[in-house]
């Protein structure tokens, strides 16, 4: 299995509810993840993007260490059920909806 990660500087594809990402790197692998609907043993392309670091990304990592400690506190005054989840990692909310569509000249199914 052959991994590429060649992106000149910062190859920004994407502005994610504020979050500039960029492509970080491609895949080739013969399983496609469980994760996906296909059957396994087949060819697939696991894609990779990360946020740029910026004041924003550095704002939100601030804000998500506090809420994790509170939630941390309210788990172990009050226990799991009033605590709930814990607070979700801002890279989640920036990267989760972030996508692809590959497609090359000979119209090879991707």
């Amino acid at each position: 299995m052959m991994t590429i990660v060649a992106a000149p500087a910062d190859l920004v594809v994407a502005t994610s509810d504020g979050v500039d990402v960029r492509f970080a790197g491609i895949e080739s692998t013969a399983d496609v993840p469980i994760v996906s609907d296909e059957t396994l043993g087949r060819e697939g392309l696991r894609i990779y993007f990360q946020g740029i670091r910026s004041h924003e990304t550095w704002q939100r990592d601030v804000r998500y260490e506090e809420q994790l400690v509170q939630w941390a506190d309210l788990r172990n005054r009050d226990g799991a059920e009033a605590a709930g989840d814990a607070p979700s990692m801002p890279g989640q909310l920036v990267l989760g909806p972030v996508g692809a569509v590959i497609s090359d000249d000979v119209g090879t199914t991707y």
